[in-house]
């Protein structure tokens, strides 16, 4: 600001500077909100009634720009642990508490091409999850009108992310009932079935070295989309077993973050977050890790009879896993596989070394068949600058298994595996992030295969994509050669209150065409009416699906009716009921959602102002409403009642989260939660009921000033050190005077305080003035202003001020 020009110079820019845009004083200058809100990218708004100035930044202030670089840091390679400083509340296991239920009903009636009547089929599953015998326990199942009883699946068990589970064994994971089979590198693939597993393996490790399986529950009439650190990876709809299976998911080497966004046939829409973490993890000298899973392959715990479409289902399976580190970085490991292939009992010998160089973590693996097989395995991967790199050379002799299969007699002899995975970035505001795979395998009889893999994403605001192109080449042995190259295009664009999904299936080689392509519009038409729109159409038998839904979400529940038909005649024509029912442990009484409670975790939070600060609800305390949380650093869409209680679902499971009360839905400035957050393992099924105090503050404002060398009267001190005690005497805060003496202590918890100057300081400055001055702060008079101090400078007074804002029982008289 120059004042004798008359200008003002932002960034390097001159503008007139108008008489209207400030005011000068003999303290200082104040600008007018108008000026700063020309000069700078932003808009103030200020409400004087609640002493809130609201600030609107249109580019990144500079503590936004700090927020995001550490964002990225903490992103790069190891896990955040932004919870740790949040003090951890127990979630204890109960002998049984009442479960919570996701209930799916549906009743349809459709006709297929080339059938004369229609034929209707109603529909019921049922996700219950809950404790039972101190034990976590999630139990499926689903039925309709003409097979009965179709699924049943059971669970129970524990998982702990620590370590701490079955005493010396520390494991973090074990089950019985419907359990799957972990992947392996060389011999077996990951399968479900009833059987028991126990493990002590990180809850967030993947299957194999860089891929992993993710699986769950999915009811009819629901989708399923799969990302990986915001990319679009794959998607899935429900199918007759209930669940969703998205097997081999690439994994890259550091924090992979998997996003499962489901959405319902009722509209609804919740998303689940699973970590897999890679990296330089061997374990240290002494320690070991282990694993052991059995169950009978693709058995539920009640088979329909009818259900097994393999040779090999419902033969018993078992892998065991050892891992001990040896130090230097080093980890070996032991296993033994015994499974069916082919309707053959296999049995397999597994050892393998793991270490870590620079930052690059390697596995070495060796496989022994009891057929005379041999196998061999070297994998690396890690990162080299920007890139995720990752490379794996297999050397088979007479050797098959499920992850090695041979086609008909011919074995495999080799198997080379590469990939990179980074972010081109042609300018400054583009990022596309790019996977370039490549698997060529050699078979005894000299037949080659070789596959090519890319894909490029992209993810701008509200919009992501992602096209894959995928190469098959077959060629030697005697035979022609094949090639094959199709691409695939899958984007979700999200602009309230429509979400438009779509895709295309293309041939390129032997020949160019259009395999088929479609698209579905979800429109959220007001806060509880959803409808969408679908069309599929299929180019090789020329079929055209067009379809409709329209849902309508209540307080409780979720309807639904949808309508499908095709060029050749065939329709499906159906309604259908969604809800969840919950036990909300503070009324104790039965809580009905329309969004699933079994899948995720939840938990009930009441907040409130505590009166008496003991940081109970009881008698005198006011329940607050509309007050928000935020769990992991997102906010929640819950909020409290009237009664200041609320259900905070689609939490996270099995590993620490924060949740912290929402101090901007407070309302009034001077409340603050008696305590920064809370920390909390949830598991499907608990409702832990976890309370907020809040408590009501107020503030304590006075000038620091010193009489005029001249005895013209008095200063402000500027500089002062005032001090904040207890009314015993304890400092519990301190804060400096401003250029004009003036200082300001808020956001303080009701009671009795003293004020007083530092004492040092005005040893060391020469100065005198009271001693202290008491204060009281209470609910009728939370804010004490004019706590002022006259400092003398030579000797100290010889009595001390009292300011006394007196209440029954709370201070002594004045004289006293």
């Amino acid at each position: 600001l120059d004042f004798v020009v008359g200008s003002v110079t932002v960034d390097g820019k001159e503008n007139a500077l108008k008489t209207s845009d400030f005011e000068r004083h003999g303290d200082g200058v104040c600008v007018s909100i108008g000026a700063l809100q020309r000069w700078f990218p932003l808009s103030l708004e200020l409400d004087t009634h609640d002493a809130v100035l609201q600030v609107i930044s249109w580019e990144a202030l500079p503590i936004e720009q700090q927020i995001s670089r550490e964002k990225k840091r903490a992103g790069l390679l190891g896990r955040q642990d932004e919870n740790e400083n949040y003090p951890e509340v127990d979630v204890p296991y109960r002998a049984f508490d009442w479960p919570v239920l996701d209930i799916f009903s549906s009743f349809t009636t459709a006709r297929d091409r080339g059938q004369g009547k229609a034929n209707a089929k109603a529909v019921t599953s049922l996700l219950a999850a809950g404790d039972l015998l101190y034990q976590s326990g999630e139990v499926y199942a689903s039925a309709d009108d003409e097979e009965g009883l179709t699924n049943l699946r059971l669970r129970l068990g524990r998982k702990d992310d620590r370590g701490e589970l079955l005493g010396t064994l520390r494991a973090t994971e074990y089950a019985i009932g419907d359990v799957s089979t972990p992947l392996t590198t060389l011999v077996s693939d990951s399968e479900p079935g009833r059987g028991i597993l126990v493990s002590s393996f990180a809850l967030d490790r993947p299957d194999e070295f860089e891929r992993t399986t993710l699986r769950g529950a999915l009811p009819g009439g629901w989708e399923v989309e799969l990302y990986r650190n915001g990319v679009l990876l794959d998607f899935q709809v429900s199918q007759e077993s209930g669940r969703y299976e998205f097997v081999d998911v690439p994994v890259l080497y550091g924090r992979n973050e998997f996003r499962l966004s489901f959405y319902g046939p009722q509209g609804q829409r919740r998303d689940e977050i699973q970590e897999v973490f890679v990296g330089p993890d061997a374990l240290r000298e002494g320690e070991r890790d282990f694993r052991v899973a059995v169950n009978q392959q693709n058995e539920n715990l009640v088979s329909s009879g009818d259900d097994e479409n393999d040779e090999d289902d419902g033969e018993v399976r078992l892998v065991s896993q050892y891992e001990l580190g040896v130090g230097n970085g080093l980890t070996v490991g032991f296993g033994i596989e015994s499974l069916s292939l082919e309707g053959e009992r296999r049995n397999y010998l597994t050892t393998g070394l793991r270490a870590t160089l620079d930052s690059f973590a390697t596995w070495m693996d060796l496989a022994f068949s009891d057929d005379g097989g041999v196998a061999s395995s070297f994998s690396v991967q890690g990162r080299a600058g920007p890139v995720n790199l990752f490379a794996r050379q297999e050397l088979f002799q007479e050797f098959e298994s499920e992850r090695v299969e041979a086609n008909g007699d011919d074995l495999l002899r080799s198997r080379t595996s590469l990939r990179a995975d980074g972010i081109l970035s042609p300018n400054d505001t583009i990022n596309l992030p790019t996977s370039l795979s490549a698997a060529h395998e050699l078979r005894e009889s000299g037949r080659q295969e070789l596959e090519v893999s890319n894909r490029i994403s992209s993810a701008y605001q509200r919009f992501t994509a992602s096209n894959t192109l995928d190469l098959n080449v077959l060629y030697g042995g005697g035979e022609s050669s094949e090639e094959r190259l199709e691409s695939s295009f899958l984007f979700n664009y999200y602009l309230h209150p429509i979400v438009l999904r779509g895709e295309t299936n293309s041939e390129i080689l032997p020949s160019s065409r259009l395999s088929s392509f479609g698209g579905t519009l979800d429109w959220n038409v007001e806060r509880d009416w959803t409808t969408s729109f679908r069309g599929f159409h299929v180019l090789e038998d020329s079929r055209t699906t067009f379809g409709s839904n329209l849902s309508r979400r209540f307080e409780d529940l979720a309807l639904g009716g949808s309508f499908s038909i095709d060029n050749d005649g065939a329709f499906e024509l159906g309604v259908s009921l969604n809800f969840s029912l919950g036990r909300e442990p503070y009324s104790n009484s039965w809580h009905m959602v329309p969004d699933s409670l079994g899948g995720n975790g939840a938990m009930a939070a009441r907040a409130f102002i505590d009166g008496n600060a003991n940081g109970t609800f009881d008698e005198g305390d006011e329940p607050l409403p509309e007050v928000g949380f935020i769990v992991n650093r997102q906010k929640v869409p819950e909020h409290t009642d009237a009664e200041g209680n609320v259900l905070v679902t689609s939490l996270p499971t099995y590993e620490k989260v924060s949740v912290a009360v929402d101090q901007e839905t407070l309302g009034d400035p001077y409340l603050v939660p008696a305590r920064q957050g809370a920390g909390l393992r949830l598991r499907p099924g608990a409702l832990p009921a976890i309370e907020f105090p809040v408590l009501q503050t107020g503030e304590i404002d006075g000038t620091v000033t010193v009489s005029r060398e001249d005895g013209s009267g008095t200063k402000g001190v500027s500089g002062a050190r005032v001090e904040l005690l207890t009314d015993e005497g304890g400092v519990v805060g301190t804060t400096t005077s401003e250029f004009d003496g003036f200082y300001l202590f808020e956001l303080i918890p009701l009671g009795r305080y003293r004020v007083r100057v530092s004492p040092e300081q005005l040893r060391k400055l020469g100065l005198s003035g009271p001693n202290s001055e008491r204060v009281l702060l209470e609910l009728e008079n939370p804010i004490n202003s004019g706590v002022d101090f006259d400092l003398i400078r030579g000797a100290a007074k010889g009595s001390m001020s009292t300011i006394a804002a007196t209440s029954p029982g709370d201070l002594r008289t004045e004289a006293e």
